[in-house]
């Protein structure tokens, strides 16, 4: 009798597909995030890398690939119980052969393993300006749910104005909840999620962000930049 090694996925699910001018990412709720090899006919593992302290990484909260350059793509993660709450974007230039990390924890958080994981992708890239890269999440010791980077990713800052429109608070305490907010995705005894941002999108230099408020318009626009 001979044994073999019977293939057993890793749970969960996938929770978001982001095609690109051929490539194709895979996004999942407690399972990394994988690319497709057409050669194999196989999704590929990408976050392989991480350690038990980085787990939370796995829950990868929206994916982005460069307009121009299939191989530059931005994984947005994070999970509330798990890597001390924290939220980083992975870089890739490569097809996701390396990565570099950028933690954004300070401006706003994610929870890919929250309810409305599959929603939409909250990480967009301006097609006409790849270095100009949309984010969102919920808030945590910033100024606004939607942040922006001008270079690529390397450097991120809180989007001036989108506080304004009041979807946001940078409360970290347990909130009072009254019926004019939605809850994102919560966890008791973790940060504040009122008001995350859901979903962007860039098109002709306007950017959309989606997001949950009764009785006010929950996708707003704005100019690129």
């Amino acid at each position: 009798m001979e044994w073999g090694a019977v293939e057993i996925g890793g749970g969960g699910f996938v929770s978001g597909i982001v095609t690109g001018q051929r490539e194709m990412y895979a996004r999942t709720d407690v399972g990394g995030a994988y690319k497709y090899n057409y050669e194999t006919d196989r999704w590929e593992q990408l976050l392989g890398f991480l350690n038990e302290e980085d787990r939370g990484f796995l829950s990868v909260d929206a994916i982005a690939i460069d307009p121009t350059d299939d191989d530059t793509v931005y994984l947005l993660c994070g999970c509330a119980y798990f890597s001390n709450a924290r939220t980083v974007i992975f870089r890739t230039r490569d097809g996701g052969k390396t990565f570099d990390e950028i933690d954004v924890t300070s401006m706003i958080q994610v929870h890919g393993n929250g309810d409305g994981r599959q929603c939409g992708e909250a990480i967009a890239v301006d097609p006409d300006n790849p270095d100009i890269i949309y984010c969102g999440g919920d808030v945590n010791s910033g100024s606004s749910a939607l942040i922006w980077s001008q270079d690529g990713g390397d450097t991120w800052e809180p989007v001036k104005g989108y506080d304004d429109l009041g979807y946001y608070t940078n409360s970290i305490n347990w909130p009072t909840w009254d019926e004019s907010h939605f809850v994102k995705s919560i966890t008791d005894g973790a940060y504040n999620n009122q008001n995350g941002v859901a979903t962007i999108a860039i098109s002709d230099g306007k950017v959309y962000v989606g997001t949950s408020v009764t009785g006010k318009a929950n996708v707003v626009v704005a100019d690129v930049g």
